[in-house]
């Protein structure tokens, strides 16, 4: 799991999106056809910007984090959770399992060939597994066709509907799989929307010198496009239960 953005916590917990309240009602609600959550477990939480929406519904949650940069900035905003700093596959489950795991822009960094079966493996009978990605997109065409000389044509991982659903139906023990999707639009101010950019991998993946080039080139965008920055947010929910 990566801890590049470990390196700006900070500013990653304060200009990346929250997630819509939406989610955690529609993972809580599939969870209680079976039974209430008593345990839950949190994959990368990062700062928090998922803890938050489960912290207080009356279940113990552990996040599990493996940068602790960014675990220092979730456990001031959320303390009342237990925080692991661990990566997801060399965490140790308790006896019997929890009822809930869920991870929130965070499974794709986990190791592809341990993820699926070390959550099967943490999973009580009847838990329910929880995986939300996000997509997002520039709005507004013109600010697209700006942004795409500085960072090449959009070349978005797979969606994770493609690659997950079947990841996890290669676990027999995993079954009831649901995909759901939520759209959003969020406006942006510009010195906001620069900020973003900076919280992503690939910008943080740069030479200095390049994220100093690419400062300067977002500004340029941002002063022509001030009142048309905004972002299109497609989360999409993926879930299943453990038999």
């Amino acid at each position: 799991m990566s801890t590049q953005f470990g390196e700006v916590a900070d500013l990653y917990d304060e200009v990346r999106p929250d997630l819509p309240a939406e989610l955690a009602d529609q993972i809580l609600g599939y969870a209680a056809h079976i039974g209430p959550v008593t345990s839950a477990v949190e994959v990368g939480a990062g700062t928090g910007k998922a803890t938050i929406l489960f912290a207080g519904h009356g279940f113990p949650i552990t996040c599990v984090e493996p940068d602790p940069r960014m675990a220092a900035v979730l456990r001031q905003r959320v303390p009342d959770v237990a925080i692991e700093v661990s990566k997801f596959e060399d965490w140790t489950p308790p006896a019997g399992g929890v009822t809930l795991i869920y991870a929130a822009l965070s499974w794709h960094w986990v190791t592809p060939v341990a993820r699926a079966q070390h959550a099967e493996r943490a999973l009580a009978p009847g838990g329910t597994l929880a995986l939300v990605s996000a997509r997002s997109s520039y709005a507004d065409p013109e600010v697209k066709a700006a942004m795409e000389p500085l960072f090449g044509p959009d070349k978005p991982r797979p969606p994770i509907a493609d690659w997950g659903v079947a990841e996890l139906r290669d676990h027999t023990a995993l079954t009831d799989i649901e995909v759901r999707l939520l759209d959003r639009v969020l406006p942006y101010e510009p010195e906001q929307f620069i900020a973003l950019h900076q919280t992503t991998s690939w910008y943080r993946m740069l030479p200095p010198e390049e994220q100093t080039a690419k400062l300067t080139a977002m500004r340029e965008v941002t002063t022509a496009y001030a009142d048309r920055l905004d972002m299109t947010i497609g989360n999409t929910l993926i879930l299943a239960r453990r038999v």
